[in-house]
């Protein structure tokens, strides 16, 4: 039963912290959502890997990539306000991570979804 209990606790946990980045993605913090739960960063950390494969700030990117692409999509909002509204401090930072993820810049992008 123990282990049960631990899985369903780890489970709950691991899904608080995704809502968390859901909600919060523009300032999502490993330390804030840590402190609120009262547990480790290591201890959210492992979980999150364990249950997603990703670590916290891999999970934050892709929400915000996420929420990039809606905009990019269904909004006339200039990249540079999209990247902002969506948390990024550093557009080049970001022109760097998006050009990764989808092998294009995000105006090509942005040309070629909308």
């Amino acid at each position: 039963y123990e282990k049960l209990f631990s899985g369903s606790y780890n489970e709950s946990l691991s899904m608080t912290v995704l809502k968390y980045i859901d909600d919060n993605y523009q300032t999502a913090s490993l330390k804030e959502i840590s402190n609120q739960l009262r547990q480790p960063n290591y201890k959210l950390s492992k979980l999150l890997k364990d249950f997603t494969g990703k670590n916290f700030s891999e999970l934050v990117i892709e929400k915000r990539i996420e929420k990039v692409i809606f905009l990019l999509r269904n909004t006339n909002h200039s990249i540079i306000d999209i990247i902002n509204m969506t948390g990024y401090e550093n557009a080049t930072y970001f022109y760097k991570v998006f050009k990764e993820k989808f092998n294009m810049s995000i105006k090509e992008y942005r040309d070629r979804n909308s």
